[in-house]
């Protein structure tokens, strides 16, 4: 665990590992691993902890829409395949809790290693009212840049989470390989890892990194 501290500034890391290759034309080999250790810091009143877990980890990646992705994630049973069982994506929950101060906060993408030469990765973020999932950001393109971070936005804006004190804010990200109606060969047999991440947006503040 590493702690960086400037004044009140809050980073949270969450490492999910993805590999994504292509078996064959316009399908991918998608694995993810996720940690079930949860992450949490204390920082001048700020207290909070993160866990994320896997909803449906695909193994067979198809290039599709958005809204197939928002049709698949959003079935009953079944979640995240299509009415031909095949699967279109992966599907992460994230929960962040706060006993601390009220915190404002923004979500990100982090990218360790990629070897894609496309922007055909994509993934999304989504909340849920009893079994309805609806996507609260833009379709975002992850990075193939180390170290490069992808902010969650709506309407190309920063999305950002509003996290009152004693409270729990739960979100939905959602991974696929996008549909451009062509030739997708130079997505197979591709790499790609990277972080769910939060941090704080007030000014200069207080930094703590989590790595597992």
């Amino acid at each position: 665990m590493k702690h960086s501290l400037k004044k009140t500034f809050v980073s949270v890391i969450i490492i999910v590992l993805i590999i994504i290759s292509v078996s064959y034309v316009t399908y991918a080999f998608f694995q993810s691993y996720v940690s079930k250790e949860a992450i949490t810091g204390t920082k001048y009143n700020v207290d909070f902890n993160v866990n994320a877990n896997v909803v449906y980890k695909a193994s067979k990646l198809i290039p599709v829409s958005s809204e197939t992705v928002d049709k698949a994630v959003n079935k009953a049973t079944n979640k995240c395949l299509d009415n031909n069982n095949r699967d279109v994506c992966s599907l992460y929950e994230v929960s962040v809790t706060n006993t601390g101060v009220e915190l404002s906060l923004n979500g990100f993408i982090k990218t360790n290693l990629s070897t894609y030469t496309t922007n055909n990765l994509k993934y999304k973020v989504y909340t849920k009212t009893n079994d309805t999932y609806t996507a609260i950001t833009d379709d975002m393109t992850v990075s193939n840049e180390t170290d490069s971070k992808v902010y969650f936005k709506k309407n190309s804006n920063n999305y950002t989470l509003l996290l009152p004190t004693s409270s729990t804010l739960t979100y939905y990200i959602s991974f696929w390989i996008n549909e451009v109606n062509g030739e997708q060969n130079d997505d197979q047999e591709k790499d790609y890892s990277c972080n769910f991440g939060f941090e704080g947006i007030n000014g200069s503040k207080l930094s703590a990194s989590f790595n597992i």
